[in-house]
């Protein structure tokens, strides 16, 4: 087709307009639509309207068979308020791991919000594709997503086989797309920086100003998250209160024995993540799912052992090796699951069982 034609698909009968995408070598050319079907299985043929008003199709005569289409829920970011409150954060039990006790009064003076999913793998697509386009990361062998500014790693993308546990791969000819199937799982093998460079990305898409400096890696210029008005990941202690809103709960779901593939997805009930709010019945008091199991989510603070004494808008270490997970995955025994149960990565590692969601301060 020549740049002033004007191609389009035709499925079942209906026509949907193409839009040529920017290249230089038109034998070459990719053409792009979008179009919402509904389940079944359709035929599809190619037309292209010329400067002169003639339409043509391919092939011709006849037609191609067309995709499955299977139904895919995609959930757009929906967040629930928690308001600012004082809690007990840690283990209480004497002999429970060191890196859950002692426990502690804990002082919440901001009110946020906190995404009632988990970040799916469609949504962290269209963030990559969108900073990709702006210069913000780049590519590396198609596996490898990179801040440029940094040099960061930011997500691990499926290598060209089949049978991977990754959610999403990479073209230079479709850009960043969620594995075929799992666009509602929670995105996974991506990495604290890339968690945060989300975080910015759904802050300049609300219009609000960016959390994370993209070459420092934290918020402001000492690294207080609270006082940010964009999005960002939330603090440990948002998340743990979050999770045992407010009664003290064992775990975010109650205090009873953790069902595998009733409460959540854990316990190898599943050996991959499950799309995301796949257990109702593992919602915590505030509707939040998947706070237990699933995929370990990424949290702002650097790891540490607890103090003993009171702490107001605690944020962690100002420095250290490790960043905070919380929330236990879909490989996790019923033990990591609690409310007060504690994980650490390297910020620049990607794992299957490990993606994040999304918290900003309440205006």
């Amino acid at each position: 087709a020549e740049p002033e034609d004007v191609p389009a698909v035709v499925i079942g009968g209906v026509p949907h307009e193409m839009h040529r995408l920017e290249s230089e070598d038109m034998a070459n050319a990719y053409y792009e639509f979008s179009v919402r079907l509904d389940p079944g299985a359709y035929d599809f043929y190619f037309t292209y309207t010329d400067a002169d008003g003639n339409t043509s199709s391919l092939p011709s005569p006849g037609s191609w068979s067309g995709p499955s289409v299977s139904t895919v829920e995609t959930y757009i970011p929906d967040f629930v308020a928690v308001s600012p409150d004082t809690f007990l954060m840690g283990n209480p039990y004497p002999l429970s791991p060191k890196q859950e006790r002692p426990q502690h009064e804990v002082i919440l003076t901001n009110g946020f919000y906190l995404d009632r999913y988990e970040t799916t793998n469609a949504q962290f697509c269209n963030a990559l594709n969108w900073a990709h386009d702006r210069g913000v990361i780049r590519v590396e062998a198609d596996t490898l997503a990179m801040a440029i500014a940094s040099g960061q790693p930011v997500a691990y993308m499926a290598p060209r086989r089949d049978g991977v546990p990754h959610g999403i791969s990479y073209a230079t000819e479709t850009g960043f797309t969620p594995y075929p199937g799992r666009e509602d799982w929670p995105a996974n093998f991506v990495t604290w920086f890339g968690a945060a460079l989300y975080c910015n990305v759904r802050s300049w898409w609300d219009g609000l100003p960016a959390a994370y400096d993209l070459e420092a890696w934290r918020i402001g210029q000492f690294g207080d998250p609270y006082p940010a008005e964009g999005w960002r990941l939330p603090t440990e202690a948002e998340w743990e209160f979050a999770a045992q809103y407010n009664d003290g709960r064992l775990y975010p779901f109650g205090s009873s024995i953790p069902r595998p593939g009733v409460d959540g997805n854990f316990g190898g009930v599943l050996s991959h993540p499950a799309p995301v709010g796949s257990y109702p019945q593992g919602a915590n008091a505030l509707g939040v799912r998947d706070m237990a199991g699933n995929v370990w989510e990424w949290c702002h603070d650097w790891y540490d052992f607890y103090p003993a004494e009171r702490q107001t808008d605690p944020w962690g270490p100002r420095n250290a090796i490790n960043r905070i997970l919380r929330g236990g995955s879909w490989g996790s025994p019923a033990e990591e699951l609690t409310c007060f149960g504690r994980f650490s990565s390297r910020p620049g590692s990607g794992l299957s069982g490990v993606g994040f969601r999304c918290a900003r301060r309440i205006p």
